[in-house]
């Protein structure tokens, strides 16, 4: 399939953009239902599992294009493997709730490092376990296992559901491709058929292989993922983040959107007692920094007037903030803006939509920071 013309992909990259907001407005609400009786639990997971189906989507949007011209961005880096297959497993959790299915885990005791990009790679996890879902009926069993040699590890996902056509095998990595088998149409239940490709781009960009094997329909299916391992002096020196303790930080919030000003700040208040403030501009972050050092700023880059951009810019040149911690929340994936975002003195680049989860992820990296520096995790220490 040919890739699409600039015209098409310079529109579905703002079309992925335009979603990404409200799905940061859905994402937070959902993250912050209560579960004070069984009802309530229940019409959260139903909400989290279509918040989650439709991030997706609009992540595998944004990314078909690139990855059809070979530049599907992935930042390597030492990672746990278990700790990638542990979110994922979470994550999937509620569908597989819903599903009455059952997921069989076999996962190395000893720790799996590989040199990855923990989202891609949690991506292509995803992808896989939620094909095995979709293509299973309720009350199956899907089997997830991770076995490691001295120079790889092997992941297989396998499931006992519809199986795989044999003329389906052999163009199932490719872009668009759907099967035609009605036992197929009936499980579809979404999707845009690009999932199996951005994983096969994700495993091949990681120096690894990925098969797909099935004896026919009926017989289900079983996907095995290669990756290379890295061991002993390569690996970083661990961080035991679970045992430490986290101080309340001053955070600002700066997004012009009402709903994620009311929503973001309630997020980070379940994560501890922090002092937060929000600003809807540039103009507006100026005038509360006049009496308020923050250690996190939260920088919305699609601000009215000054940009983020330009926004960054000007914090970083203000002394008084050389210890803050900028994140940038945008809902553009693109190697341009991470590039010029990064010129601007940001620390950390994120793709909408905020959850608690991401935001958790953030005051774990101000640890590390200050850990790595043997700074202080406040400035008022």
């Amino acid at each position: 399939m040919e890739p699409p013309p600039e015209a098409l992909r310079r529109a579905i990259a703002v079309l992925a953009h335009e979603l990404r907001n409200p799905l940061s407005v859905f994402r937070a609400g959902v993250d912050l239902l209560p579960e004070e009786n069984p009802q309530q639990a229940r019409l959260k997971d139903v909400l989290m599992r279509q918040t989650v189906q439709m991030t997706r989507l609009v992540e595998d949007l944004s990314d078909i294009s690139r990855a059809q011209l070979g530049k599907l961005r992935v930042e390597r880096r030492p990672l746990r493997l278990q700790d990638v297959i542990g979110e994922v497993v979470e994550n999937l959790q509620p569908t597989l709730t819903a599903c009455r299915q059952q997921l069989d885990l076999q996962v190395a005791d000893e720790l799996i490092w590989i040199d990855g990009d923990a989202f891609r790679i949690g991506q292509m996890l995803g992808n896989l376990l939620s094909n095995a879902s979709k293509y299973s009926e309720p009350e199956s069993r899907i089997e997830l296992s991770a076995t490691v040699d001295l120079q790889e590890v092997t992941i297989r996902v396998r499931d006992f559901g519809i199986g795989i056509a044999e003329g389906d095998l052999a163009r199932i990595f490719e872009f668009l491709s759907q099967s035609d088998s009605p036992d197929a149409l009936d499980h579809r239940q979404g999707g845009l058929g690009i999932g199996l490709a951005l994983a096969r781009q994700i495993v091949e960009q990681h120096d690894g292989t990925i098969t797909a094997d099935s004896d026919g329909l009926g017989e289900g299916s079983e996907f095995a993922v290669r990756l290379p391992v890295i061991r002993g002096g390569h690996l970083p020196r661990p961080c035991d983040l679970a045992t430490r303790s986290f101080p309340p930080f001053r955070v600002l919030v700066v997004d012009d959107n009402r709903s994620s000003q009311l929503l973001v700040p309630m997020l980070i208040e379940r994560l501890g007692t922090h002092e937060v403030r929000v600003a809807g501009s540039g103009e507006e972050t100026l005038g509360v920094l006049k009496e308020f050092v923050p250690e996190l700023i939260l920088l919305d880059l699609g601000l009215p007037g000054m940009s983020g951009i330009e926004l960054a810019r000007l914090l970083r040149g203000n002394e008084a903030l050389g210890k803050t911690h900028l994140v940038a929340l945008t809902g553009y994936e693109d190697g341009e803006s991470r590039q010029a975002v990064s010129e601007a003195g940001v620390d950390t680049y994120r793709i909408k939509p905020v959850s608690l989860e991401m935001l958790r992820e953030i005051f774990e990296e101000l640890a590390v920071r200050a850990a790595a520096h043997d700074e202080p995790l406040t400035a008022s220490d």
